[in-house]
């Protein structure tokens, strides 16, 4: 799937989309690289972890409106007690986006910018 950003016609290709329990749970971890795109049922604010995530990633958290509501960039957890972070927004989200760090600065995903899913 690819992931449209709706306000500059930027696209994020090659992204999965990640919406069993498992697979959520596993998302990027053990991997070198990937983009993933998680949906939840109803909105949320559960924690997103790094554990065993192999990069540092820029996370988007996205509400029912498919409106980029905060982005955080994160890093893998290491022995250093200041890697040992949760990331979450300040209201509920409905979708997570997940791409190597950079990448939406890079392609102009913004917050308050409007996303659509390309399948």
């Amino acid at each position: 799937m690819r992931v449209l950003n709706r306000d500059t016609g930027s696209v994020i290709p090659e992204v999965e989309h990640k919406s069993s329990p498992l697979q959520k749970f596993m998302g990027l971890r053990f991997r070198k690289a990937g983009r993933a795109f998680f949906s939840f049922n109803r909105p949320t604010r559960a924690a997103i972890d790094m554990a065993l995530v192999r990069g540092p990633l820029d996370i988007a958290f996205i509400n029912e409106d498919m409106e980029i509501m905060e982005i955080h960039g994160a890093f893998p957890l290491t022995h250093h007690p200041a890697t040992w972070r949760l990331y979450r927004p300040e209201n509920p989200y409905r979708y997570v986006l997940e791409v190597e760090k950079e990448l939406l600065q890079e392609r102009e995903f913004k917050e308050g910018h409007q996303v659509k899913i390309v399948e």
